[in-house]
């Protein structure tokens, strides 16, 4: 008799060493996202919020205002921020940005695979990601992996851009409400989805696993002056949060694709 059959180990879907979040995460084409009615792109996201909540950690990112720049306003419940004519009073903080008008979130990541969303639909033009807990806080600063900072950006005369060397021009049009960003420390990777439709936006690979690791926030004013907050949707404990309105009409659909700068 053969030696007895060894018995089929399935993958641990709570070990995000075996399931990716790309593996779960489905997105569609803009032409499968319009023939979707309202109720089914609810039902998409409730599903997907269900998944998700198997391969990551649904993270409740708030606001670290000892971070901030003076001329950021905070909300009390540290999930709004926006820029402001008149500096903040505020405590003296060896962690505070002095001229680069930004912000970190809380908490620090030092391992694991972690989901949080930033509501960016009322600021013109913004900087998201995350950072290294260790770059520099005081006078300038460049948004550059090379100096920690993996981030999408928006400008209204440039457009959509990835903070690579050079930068990464992303095509996109024409509005996006609300970014999902998932973060693999253990792989070094993050990536940015457009959370009303699912789709990607870009992925950072080759980010050093030994750092530690925070959300990142610039709220600018636009060239025209209007004003505008980067906000944090509140999530509960299942891993739900208020969910971007899915309508044709103020859904800002967006299709991003990586371009190379000419």
């Amino acid at each position: 008799m053969g030696p007895a059959e060894q018995p089929t180990v399935l993958p641990d879907p709570r070990d995000p060493g075996s399931v990716t979040f790309e593996d779960v995460f489905v997105s569609f084409s803009p032409e499968e996202w319009a023939i979707l009615g309202e109720t089914q792109r609810f039902l998409y996201w409730d599903v997907m919020l269900d998944t998700l909540a198997l391969v990551v950690t649904v993270v409740d990112v708030t606001l670290d205002v000892d971070t901030a720049n003076n001329h950021l306003f905070i909300a009390e419940d540290l999930r709004s921020v926006g820029c402001v004519s008149s500096p903040q009073t505020r405590r003296e903080s060896a962690e505070r940005f002095d001229l680069s008008m930004c912000v970190l979130g809380s908490p620090r990541f030092t391992s694991g695979c972690h989901y949080w969303e930033v509501d960016v639909g009322s600021c013109q033009e913004w900087d998201v990601g995350i950072c290294s807990d260790s770059v520099n806080r005081k006078g300038p600063m460049r948004l550059s992996a090379e100096c920690g900072f993996w981030t999408v950006s928006r400008r209204d005369c440039d457009g959509f851009t990835a903070s690579t060397e050079p930068p990464t021009l992303l095509q996109a049009q024409p509005w996006i409400q609300r970014l999902s960003i998932f973060l693999n420390v253990d792989l070094g990777s993050v990536s940015f989805y457009n959370t009303t439709d699912g789709v990607h936006i870009f992925t950072f690979t080759e980010i050093p696993t030994d750092s530690r690791l925070r959300p990142f926030f610039a709220p600018r004013r636009a060239l025209d002056g209007q004003q505008g907050f980067l906000s944090l949707p509140a999530v509960a404990a299942e891993g739900h949060s208020a969910r971007p309105n899915p309508s044709p009409s103020s859904s800002g659909r967006v299709d991003l694709c990586p371009q190379q700068p000419a």
